[in-house]
């Protein structure tokens, strides 16, 4: 599962830096995953300033069929949430 979240962390960085973005930037961090992801948090996502607003997990499958680990990143200036 680590290598898996690797390699779509390394992409995730590569799309941010094609918009000028970064993980500094962001805002919200949220991860879709059935299996257990404690064992490499620390070293793959706090350790790039990842999860300076925190991070969601969804303990749920990822929303494509196959996907074992996905996750999403975004940057807003405004966050409205109504209840």
């Amino acid at each position: 599962m680590r290598r898996k979240a690797e390699r779509v962390i390394d992409e995730m960085e590569r799309r941010m830096a094609l918009i000028g973005g970064s993980w500094k930037a962001a805002t919200a961090v949220q991860v879709y995953a059935v299996h257990e992801i404690h064992s490499f948090v620390a070293d793959l996502l706090v350790a790039r300033g990842a999860t300076s607003h925190g991070l969601t997990w969804h303990f749920a499958r990822p929303p494509i069929v196959g996907l074992e680990y996905e996750m999403d990143v975004r940057a807003v200036n405004e966050e409205r949430v109504t209840a």
